[in-house]
């Protein structure tokens, strides 16, 4: 298992521990983040840095969300205008309970699989 920290905001600010950009030349399995979608002006930068680090249907975003605005509607018609599926709201008895209690969600997304033509 490898794990990395990345800071995000701005483009081109994007900084692993080894330096700008580097973790764009991994191919990730899992990418995670939470607490990322309060403001409607950083979803582009947002969607930007997810469509850099999820290659392909194989790499698995996974977003936890505290339920703090009216919906993700507006965030997930962006990620589908940018080549993702839409999203899974995951469910387990943990989630479960973390939603009800909390109004905490994670959501499971991966970009489109290529149509065979």
């Amino acid at each position: 298992i490898n794990a990395e920290y990345m800071g995000w905001g701005t483009e081109g600010s994007v900084i692993g521990p080894n330096g700008v950009g580097v973790l764009f030349e991994q191919r990730w399995d899992y990418v995670l983040g939470a607490d990322l979608v309060y403001h409607d002006d950083t979803f582009g930068v947002l969607i930007n840095t997810l469509s850099r680090l999820c290659f392909g249907p194989e790499t698995t975003f996974l977003l936890a969300y505290e339920k703090r605005r009216r919906s993700l509607t507006k965030f997930f018609g962006l990620l589908e205008q940018a080549g993702f599926d839409e999203p899974e709201l995951l469910t387990t008895p943990f989630l479960q309970a973390a939603s009800n209690t909390a109004n905490i969600f994670v959501y499971e997304i991966r970009r489109k699989r290529p149509r065979l033509s």
